[in-house]
């Protein structure tokens, strides 16, 4: 058993009464233990404060059990799982060795063939890409080193094919660049979108039940299926927020009919969309530290349970807000009069686009339930994919 006891960590041998036969106390002192592996007489554990101290234990002699080496490397294993031969595959978090922030799971290829001298062979890591179900369900990975480069199990060639290029795009140069690009300009259009509703107050409380729903939806599936497989949807909620400030917004703005009333409103808005530009970018380069999981919402965090939160659909409230303003500003002044720049079109043509644009929120969520729905059920537990 390898046990963080106070301030320190401590490794102890039982015996088939569970009585302690051998021990060693004091290692590692103001850091905690997130996994370990025992293959033969060696055991290997990883504890983690600012760096990862992977441990390797001699346990020949179970009642004088010894420390053997010890490797520390940026990061922490959250999971351990042997490789073929004289290899130990660790998955975990990536850790910024000069801020000390998380920024993506790390793989770590340890070479074990020298217990006494391990070393970390190769590595990747996902930028971006803030949890993974492995940290919390071991079945959540297969690992077989017979099968390279055949992640995912899939049956059929397509969806194998279609899995591998995922694996790719997320720790591609191309997703780091596109997609905070692309997920700027939704925020940016929802933004402008104001401009054409009847009444944002109303279709905020609208955004707000449907995002609440389906978080909740998909929190009871998780419970029941007892998988970690929990969406919050949490750019909805961003979205649905901004709305009903924006409606807020629009309702002073409307107050203003002094020129001097007018100019006071662009002075304050121009000074608000900075601070939260700021404000959110500010956070990027130094997360805020607390652990309390109800301000995740708001900006980017630190630490283990912010990356445990944090999924591909997360955007944080501080910068979005600010582009969701620009776009709501600038849809004002473009689209004054509620008319489309384009030129005429007859209706009939545009009949498909058009109803799509208006049911975009039911289509979003309908397909990303379609879709889990669909991977679950064929692949989870028929496997027929």
């Amino acid at each position: 058993i390898v046990a963080t006891v106070g301030e320190t960590n401590s490794v102890y041998v039982l015996d088939e009464k569970l009585k302690t036969i051998g021990s060693i106390k004091n290692l590692a002192k103001d850091e905690r233990v997130y996994s370990a592996r025992l293959l033969g007489d060696t055991g290997y554990f990883v504890t983690f404060r600012e760096t990862d101290p992977l441990f390797s234990v001699d346990f020949s002699n179970p009642r004088k059990p010894r420390i053997l080496g010890k490797l520390k490397i940026p990061g922490f294993s959250e999971y351990l799982h042997f490789y073929g031969k004289d290899k130990l595959l660790g998955i975990g978090m990536n850790v910024d060795e000069d801020s000390q922030v998380t920024d993506g799971v790390k793989l770590s290829m340890f070479d074990i063939s020298d217990n006494t001298d391990v070393k970390e062979e190769n590595k990747l890591v996902l930028k971006n890409v803030y949890s993974t179900d492995v940290s919390y369900d071991y079945k959540a990975a297969l690992i077989d080193a017979g099968r390279v480069g055949a992640g995912g199990n899939y049956k059929t060639a397509f969806f194998q094919a279609l899995y591998d290029f995922s694996c790719k795009y997320a720790s591609s140069a191309l997703r780091a660049v596109c997609q905070p690009a692309v997920v700027i300009l939704f925020i940016f259009t929802a933004g402008l979108s104001c401009s054409f509703s009847k009444n944002n107050f109303n279709r905020s409380l609208k955004l707000m039940g449907a995002s609440v729903f389906f978080t909740l939806g998909c929190f009871v599936v998780s419970v029941v299926l007892k998988r970690h497989i929990m969406v919050y949807f949490n750019v909805i909620h961003v979205i649905a927020l901004s709305v009903f400030l924006w409606s807020v917004i629009s309702w002073i703005k409307d107050k203003c009919v002094k020129n001097r009333q007018k100019n006071l409103f662009g002075v304050v808005m121009f000074a608000v969309i900075v601070a939260v530009l700021l404000a959110g970018y500010c956070a990027k380069k130094q997360p805020w530290t607390s652990e309390n999981s109800h301000w995740f919402f708001l900006a980017e965090h630190s630490g283990e349970a912010y990356g445990r939160f944090r999924g591909m659909d997360y955007r944080a409230f501080f910068p979005d807000f600010g582009w969701f303003l620009l776009g709501a500003f600038l849809g004002g002044i473009v689209y004054k009069e509620k008319r489309t720049l384009f030129p005429s079109v007859n209706p009939k043509y545009v009949r498909v686009v058009t109803a799509c644009g208006r049911k975009t929120l039911i289509i979003y969520f309908v397909s990303k339930i379609l879709t889990y729905a669909f991977v679950y059920l064929f692949h989870g537990v028929w496997d027929v994919l």
